[in-house]
């Protein structure tokens, strides 16, 4: 009867080590899947003569009624965009310019394109520190503006809007 004991003991122990070791890669799988569902899906989208670099979220993408098209969008400006960037979204935007604006490095904004007026307007800006930390962001749907020929806009407004044959 000890001996029987021992060998269920034995199956038993390893059966639960088995089991463990389950559980923990169904939840490493888990996490690993919400993380990449959640993840921005970043796509170049060109480079200006001053070196500042943009890009859309392609996963944030959004064709909505009347042919627009919403989407995350981010700049990585050059050094002589980044003090432009630093008066204009600290001053202008948030009303105040205080020692973190100068980590400032990058900015996400939420911008809405009419395909058929080629026009674009913004909702909403986040703005980064040299860390990939917010120091600033608001909330401000601006008026419809024409989309400047030849500029990175433009390349956003061909690429969206053409991708669902709204151009």
């Amino acid at each position: 009867m000890n001996d029987i004991t021992g060998v269920l003991i034995e199956i038993l122990t390893d059966l639960i080590k088995r089991i463990s070791k389950l559980i923990v890669l169904s939840v490493l799988l888990v996490f690993v899947l919400s993380i990449s569902i959640h993840a921005a899906t970043w796509d170049f989208l060109g480079k200006t003569v001053d070196g500042s670099i943009y890009y859309y979220d392609r996963s944030s993408v959004q064709y909505l009624t009347g042919n627009i098209v919403r989407f995350w969008g981010k700049e990585i400006p050059s050094e002589s965009a980044k003090k432009e960037n630093m008066i204009e979204l600290g001053v202008k935007y948030l009303g105040y310019l205080d020692g973190k604006f100068m980590k400032y490095s990058s900015h996400k904004v939420l911008a809405e394109i009419n395909c058929s007026k080629e026009k674009i307007r913004t909702l909403s800006y986040v703005i980064f520190d040299l860390e990939g930390n917010t120091i600033g962001s608001f909330n401000e749907s601006s008026d419809w503006v024409r989309i400047v020929p030849e500029s990175i806009v433009e390349l956003a407004s061909d690429k969206l809007c053409r991708q669902k044959g709204r151009k």
